[in-house]
């Protein structure tokens, strides 16, 4: 009923875009990405400061009506990538990555920024949704309240249900008349919708797939991919479903005053929350209901269904819905939620053993790779170090597990010749300014994000994320700010490598006038051999049978 009161929201005033703007919003733009059709990469529009107010001025031309906009402006070129090899061919075994000009990366940048500014301020960006939510931790806020539900419910053997919806081709299915419904019922700015309005008219791509060029495509349905107002336009689009849902009386209620919960989004990620199987049956048929109207259909094998009566599984039969399609049961196997299986609870023996062989998967590759040595050790921190760190705070690592894991880490690369069997473990792990190899243990990495994890609620003032923190899931009390807490585990593990006999010698005896941050250099390089890297630490820390020592 909210949603078509239009005059709700005032309308914002027409957006006017300055040199500030620009120079601001040039700056976020990475220098050397694969560029669009323009063949124009972010550096030379960074850098080229002389250029920003003609730019300014040429935007707000467009913006405003007084010049066309240029098909080369709304051409993107996208290239379907294979999912899974083995699949072959299928139409849903394709993933899009879409390359698009960076003059219209930048003008969408600044337009994106002007409308979250005019979102917030009008209080319309709902809670329940993550996505393109400044501040926030995203995924991991929807998984740390999902977690507290199921808790919750076990603890106090509660009736839970629950209901996980997958949108079919989500971003592709928005119509555009929807899209400027939303911008006008949330009062945009004139001149910005009428300028997107005018802009989806021209929205087309190239398409090409293993090296061939598949044909021209026009959008006339979906969200243009690629750019920083997309997510944010599809977020906008989901709004008028949280505020049906919220006028539904159906939910979950937590304890102690917690609030009641009935649905969690991250951007088309959605999880529905019930007392029982009639009520969750209602937030479906709503949901499907909405989204029916909006011209967005389910993916009705990726969807599921759980019934928990008094904290404890019973069989479910699934949910039946209007066109006659089933919405199955989840199988013992669990339910993927934004990355993690789930079930009446997390699962995490399941997800960490999963996460255990990707990971030293992953370590593997990367050492088994032409990289040097510097390098070797950033892939591991982004690529394997990653995958591990997304868990934390999440599944429940024992401490004996993740130092098993570090083992293992420094196994492999003593195999591959990255680090000497009989030098320092602290130093491994020390920054490289500070003399060290910047590996990022695993055990340190988990302990760093669940301590970071455990300030951001402990500062939460949301409802739901500060009944988290009484929960008990994380340890808010003991949480510092994250660069305090860095500062400090990077201080102890620099003295515990010092103060070392034999290890920490080279370091102590330096002279006072020793210029630190130069004698570390070398270490900061990417073109050294790992072997050559872990043999000069280990020289450096007496591992080796050196003419010095003898």
């Amino acid at each position: 009923a909210g949603v078509e009161e239009k005059n709700e929201y005032d309308r914002e005033q027409d957006l006017e875009i300055n040199v500030g703007m620009v120079k601001k919003k040039s700056e976020r733009i990475a220098n050397w990405k694969t560029p669009g059709m323009d063949g124009v990469q972010g550096y030379w529009i960074k850098y080229l400061t002389n250029c920003h107010e003609r730019i300014a001025v040429q935007l707000n031309e467009m913006l405003n009506g007084f010049a066309e906009i240029p098909q080369w402006l709304t051409y993107g070129r996208t290239v379907l990538c294979v999912k899974d090899p083995k699949k072959g061919n299928v139409a849903d075994n394709f993933r899009p990555i879409s390359c698009l000009p960076i003059m219209w990366k930048l003008f969408t940048g600044v337009i994106a920024d002007s409308l979250y500014d005019s979102m917030e301020e009008k209080k319309v960006l709902p809670t329940e949704q993550k996505g393109c939510k400044r501040g926030s931790r995203g995924t991991k806020d929807q998984l740390l309240i999902d977690k507290l539900v199921l808790k919750d419910s076990k603890k106090r053997r509660t009736n839970l249900a629950m209901a996980w919806i997958d949108y079919r081709k989500a971003y592709d299915m928005v119509p555009h008349s929807w899209i400027e419904e939303c911008l006008e019922i949330f009062g945009c700015a004139a001149n910005v919708g009428q300028f997107i309005k005018e802009s989806m008219r021209g929205w087309r791509c190239e398409l090409a797939a293993g090296g061939e060029v598949l044909g021209d495509v026009r959008i006339k349905r979906g969200i243009f991919q690629g750019d920083s107002l997309s997510p944010l336009l599809f977020v906008i689009c989901m709004i008028p479903l949280t505020l049906v849902l919220r006028e539904n009386e159906a939910g979950y209620e937590l304890k102690d005053g917690g609030g009641k919960v009935n649905h969690l989004l991250f951007m088309d990620d959605l999880k529905l929350f019930g007392k029982n199987e009639t009520q969750i049956e209602s937030l479906v048929d709503t949901v499907q209901l909405v989204s029916r109207d909006v011209g967005m259909e389910f993916g009705i094998k990726k969807c599921g269904v759980l019934c928990l009566k008094r904290g404890v599984v019973v069989e479910c039969e699934g949910i039946e819905l209007p066109d006659g399609e089933v919405m199955r049961s989840v199988e013992s196997e669990g339910y993927k939620y934004l990355g993690i299986l789930e079930m009446d609870n997390i699962l995490s023996a399941q997800m960490k053993e999963k996460v255990k062989r990707e990971y030293l998967r992953r370590v593997r590759a990367v050492l088994e790779s032409r990289l040097h040595g510097r390098n070797k050790i950033v892939g591991i921190n982004t690529w394997a170090i990653a995958l591990l760190r997304y868990g934390g705070g999440i599944l429940d690592w024992k401490k004996e597990e993740l130092q098993s894991l570090d083992r293992k880490t420094r196994k492999l690369m003593t195999i591959h010749g990255a680090f000497h069997p009989k030098s320092d473990v602290d130093r491994l792990y020390l920054s490289r300014k500070r003399g060290g190899r910047g590996l990022l243990g695993c055990e340190r990495s988990i302990k760093a994000e669940e301590n970071s994890l455990g300030w951001y609620v402990k500062k939460s003032v949301e409802p739901l994320l500060k009944a988290v923190g009484r929960s008990k899931i994380l340890d808010v009390e003991g949480s510092r700010p994250k660069e305090s807490y860095k500062q400090l585990e990077m201080v102890a593990t620099e003295e515990r490598w010092i103060g070392k006999r034999m290890y920490g010698q080279y370091y102590r005896e330096m002279s006072e006038g020793a210029d630190i941050h130069m004698t570390w250099t070398w270490l900061q390089k990417s073109d050294i051999k790992p072997e050559t890297e872990a043999l000069i630490c280990a020289a450096q820390e007496q591992a080796l049978r050196t003419n010095y020592i003898k």
